[in-house]
């Protein structure tokens, strides 16, 4: 027996060491599993860091703080928060920060963050200038910004948050509806920095109040004059205490405290903007919130932690602030709960039994109400079962009543409307889908509508799909095809039916025909395109024209002096004529800049239109016939004669290129049109009477893409040396200037026709001498005082006007030239000055020379200026005006104009 018992107390043993060694193993286990695990968990925590402006004790950064805690919740989330403070009420000079990105650098220096919080100016600021170098790449969520501007983080990325807004406009309207009598609102804030920017803007947002209401500002008091002032207040006066740290003496406070001395010193409300004021004798307020404004900040923080861009998440501007008052402030002001806003949250309320057991309270009557619903509902159901019968009949009728009014709603709408089954088969078509596209409805029974274009049916199928999967409706731009092929730009909405048994999970689609606003939109963005190129080719001008003065004038003389048998004549003929083509460029240029002087007078385009067919009839080959019709008796237009032979040489010009291989007809036209608001070309023309200039040509003619641009400046189909690519685009600028407008027609294949509707005047012309052929050079003998900055032109200037007989001074400066002429000013006959040249321009030049003599005779010259035009120089006294490159014959005869005027 000792024996048996002995092998049982062995097994005994044997079996618990088994055991044991088991659960040794598996705490092992477990442990191991519970360290990588861990591990893991370290490896994949997130690093944030919390930087404060001011110091956490502030009940401001307490309320950030914990918002912050609450929303990312790091024990749960793996989250690790470092929290640093600024300190900047009490540290605030440059010396300071500086030392403090030292800190923060060493502190950090091996540590990741994956995002950064900022709170209020200081550290938001201190970011936006250190970010890059002390946190390279980490997004920055911020609150707390007063006076935020969009403009602050452009250059910033992956910059985000919420902007403090104060609301002191609704506070005060909120204020005065509760206390109707009031005369008078005194707001409080101190005199630092933030201070002083709140008062400014609670200026500017209760400026338009100040016409029915008095407002005053607190002074730079100490505390216990601004107590004293606040207690000697008139009644019907309402005070705003706005943000108040610290008195005239340096004095710092806390906000609560300031809540408590504001409101214990005055006999009259006291509203304040900030939460923390309120507790401790303020009324109330729509305040700014420091817990809500860090747990804005901290969702926008947890967005980009899971993984959105933070530059796609816009900066909140409003929404963070709410309206708080205090239950005993309102009981001694005699102001009830039931006039408050809605929204309002109460604080410092006593104990309700009521707000205690408002639950269980609400349990029981709902089970009393439930009861007496129920017998209730047995009741209507009895007598329910006996309308049914009735209702039952009355239903046929009834749905086919509602059928009718729905057919007749939807055929009264204007766009296209089809309702589509959940087979994808039109149900109804209403007669604007009829009258738009073409199909019947019996056309199309157990069909599917064939009007979707081959290059919209996967952007069509996939939209379809959208609205299965997420019930939405949609609403994009798209083509459909009428039943004869047209294709037409539609506005698409499209939406699922529910609760009809015949076309349950089918689509009613609304088709807006947009083809007149798309029209709309390209005549737009044409006008935009050709406004800012034109500000581009203006500023050029100028500077071509000063180029372009010196070549034509010494070639001119040179021209003079060389006789023509003489081989370097014949160049420089070729030079001059350049020359010449440039000149004629840059007035181009500028006609399509809109940016010349130009003058128009009243005249008929006919003589015009005949002279310009026979230079182009002897440039064209005998393969080109020209067809015209120029109605004698189209009424006159006001116009530069100038222009009008421009814009016809350039018409024609490209018709004639547009058939030089293959021959054709040149057709050109002039008639009257009356236009309105249905005939009209584009929206900005004004209804009226017209005159109609037509040239065409059955040349290739242009494709969509190509009559789009065919107005851009610069661009041509044709091949090097046959085209600038500026002619249409100067037509255009001209008709433009005209108030008129310019309509391309153009069929590949069969040739193109331009239109041009230029308004008409009432009045029939004077005969005007529309001959563009040159005069005659004049000479003279007086004496010219020349003035102009550049070397090139004045040489040129004064070697062309003694050719002319002149006797002339010159001078590179308008200040040299001022004391030229204030030494012997009586010596000069005219002066000649450049407009644009530096330390005195060549109109206060003008100016200054007409004091010292009022009759002298001032003829100024400018490349360009828009600041200088004909009309200005004439107000001024200014006697002439030209503008370089000028020749020798324009030269002359404007001089001899000034001259024999004076």
């Amino acid at each position: 027996m000792n024996h048996k018992y002995y092998w049982m107390f062995i097994k005994k043993q044997n079996f618990q060491k088994i055991r044991l060694d088991m659960r040794i193993n598996s705490i092992i286990i477990i442990i191991f599993f519970l360290f990588f695990s861990n591990f893991s968990a370290l490896m994949a925590q997130e690093h944030v860091l919390l930087l404060n402006s001011y110091n956490q004790r502030m009940s401001w950064v307490e309320d950030i703080v914990a918002a912050v805690d609450d929303v990312l919740d790091p024990d749960k989330n793996n989250t690790i928060l470092h929290i640093a403070n600024m300190d900047s009420k009490q540290f605030h000079t440059s010396e300071y920060f500086d030392s403090y990105k030292t800190h923060l650098k060493k502190k950090y220096k091996n540590r990741a963050f994956s995002l950064i919080l900022s709170s209020d100016n200081n550290a938001f600021d201190f970011l936006r200038k250190n970010r890059d170098e002390l946190f390279p790449g980490v997004p920055v969520v911020f609150c707390g910004v007063n006076n935020f501007k969009d403009n602050q983080i452009i250059e910033s990325n992956k910059f985000t948050g919420v902007a403090e807004i104060f609301s002191a406009r609704n506070t005060v309207e909120m204020a005065l509806k509760l206390h109707p009598g009031t005369k008078h609102i005194f707001i409080i804030n101190d005199y630092l920095e933030t201070g002083r920017a709140w008062k400014r803007d609670i200026d500017a947002a209760l400026n338009d109040m100040k016409r029915t209401i008095n407002i005053t500002f607190s002074k730079n008091l100490s505390i216990d004059e601004l107590q004293a002032t606040i207690t000697d207040l008139n009644k019907n006066t309402i005070v705003l205490l706005g943000v108040y740290f610290a008195d005239k003496n340096g004095k710092y406070f806390t906000y609560e405290k300031v809540g408590e001395m504001i409101s214990g010193a005055s006999q009259m409300p006291v509203y304040c903007l900030l939460e923390f004021n309120m507790g401790s004798g303020v009324v109330g307020g729509e305040v700014i919130s420091g817990y809500y404004q860090g747990q804005t900040m901290a969702k926008i923080g947890k967005r980009i932690l899971d993984g959105e861009d933070p530059d796609n998440i816009p900066v909140i501007k409003k929404g963070t602030n709410r309206v708080v008052f205090d239950y005993l402030q309102l009981k001694r002001f005699g102001l009830t709960e039931s006039s408050l806003p809605k929204r309002s949250v109460i604080i410092n309320k006593p104990f309700s039994a009521f707000d205690l057991y408002k639950k269980e309270i609400f349990t029981a009557a709902s089970l009393i109400l439930l009861l007496i619903i129920t017998i209730i509902a047995m009741t209507l159901n009895i007598w329910r079962r006996i309308q049914a019968e009735k209702a039952l009949k009355q239903s046929s009728e009834g749905l086919r009543k509602n059928e009718e009014q729905l057919k007749a709603i939807f055929n009264a709408s204007p766009d296209p409307i089809v309702v589509y089954n959940n087979q994808g088969y039109p149900e109804y078509i209403y007669s604007s889908f009829t009258n738009v596209f073409g199909w019947q409805l019996n056309e199309l029974r157990n069909k599917r509508i064939p009007f979707v274009p081959e290059d919209q049916k996967k952007n069509t199928e996939f939209k379809i799909k959208e609205i299965y999967q997420s019930g939405i409706p949609v609403r994009f731009e798209t083509k459909r095809l009428s039943k004869y092929g047209v294709a037409i730009d539609v506005l698409l909405s499209a939406a699922i039916i529910k609760g009809n048994h015949e076309i349950n999970d089918g689509l009613v689609v609304n088709l807006k025909d947009i083809t007149e606003k798309k029209k709309l939109e390209i005549q737009l963005q044409q006008t935009q395109k050709m406004e800012s190129i034109g500000t581009l080719a203006g500023g050029i001008a100028h500077d071509f024209n000063n180029i372009l003065f010196p070549v034509l004038g010494h070639t001119e003389m040179l021209l003079q002096d060389i006789p023509e048998d003489n081989p370097a004549h014949s160049d420089l003929e070729k030079i001059y004529s350049g020359a010449k083509r440039a000149r004629d460029l840059v007035k181009q240029i500028l006609t399509f800049s809109r940016q010349e002087s130009t003058e128009q007078k009243l005249m008929k385009m006919q003589p015009i239109i005949k002279e310009a067919l026979k230079l182009i009839r002897s440039s064209l080959p005998t393969t080109i016939d020209i067809k015209q019709d120029i109605r004698p008796d189209c009424n006159a237009i006001k116009a530069d004669p100038t222009q009008i032979h421009q814009i016809v040489m350039n018409l024609t010009t490209n018709a004639y290129h547009a058939m030089e291989e293959s021959g054709g007809i040149l057709t050109i036209s002039l008639k009257e049109i009356q236009l309105n608001e249905h005939n009209k070309i584009n929206p900005d023309m004004v209804p009226g009477n017209y005159v109609c200039l037509s040239v065409g040509d059955t040349g290739e003619g242009m494709d969509k893409e190509l009559k789009v641009k065919v107005f851009d400046p610069f661009f041509t189909t044709k091949e090097i040396g046959k085209g600038t690519g500026m002619g249409l685009s100067v037509v255009h600028g001209i008709v433009e200037s005209m108030k008129g407008s310019i309509q391309v027609e153009s069929t590949q294949g069969k040739g193109t026709e331009f239109n041009i509707y230029f308004p008409m005047e009432k009045s029939l012309p004077k005969i005007q001498n529309c001959n563009l052929n040159n005069e005659s050079i004049v000479h003279g003998t007086e004496h010219i005082l020349l003035v102009d900055d550049e070397n090139l032109i004045i040489t040129m200037g004064k070697q062309m006007l003694e050719r002319l007989g002149y006797h002339v001074t010159s001078c590179i400066s308008s200040i040299d030239a001022l004391e030229v002429f204030k030494a012997n000013s009586d010596k000069f006959d005219l002066v000649i000055t450049d407009m644009t040249m530096p330390n005195m321009p060549g109109d206060k030049l003008s100016v200054a020379l007409t004091k010292m003599r009022p009759d002298i005779p001032i003829l100024i010259c400018t490349g360009f200026s828009n600041n200088m035009t004909e009309e200005r120089a004439e107000s001024m006294g200014i006697k002439g005006f030209l503008l370089k490159p000028i020749v020798m014959r324009d030269l002359s005869q404007k001089i001899r104009e000034v001259l024999d005027k004076n």
